[in-house]
């Protein structure tokens, strides 16, 4: 499938109104955010509900909710 491709003029924008020049945003610095330390655990249950009340009690104990 071909996309169109359309130009200023064919939409009337002007060049200062859109992209970064017409951005009210400026970004004097971009980086990635620290890499995230810690470790997953996996619920086991025999039931959906079983392993939902395991999760809750769990987050309760860590103070997360």
């Amino acid at each position: 499938m071909e996309y169109p491709l359309w130009s200023l003029d064919d939409v009337g924008a002007e060049a200062d109104k859109v992209g970064a020049a017409g951005s009210g945003v400026r970004w004097p610095e971009v980086f990635a955010p620290p890499a995230r330390e810690g470790e997953a655990e996996i619920i086991e249950a025999e039931t959906v509900e079983e392993s939902a009340m395991l999760l809750v009690d769990k987050l309760l104990a860590e103070k997360v909710i």
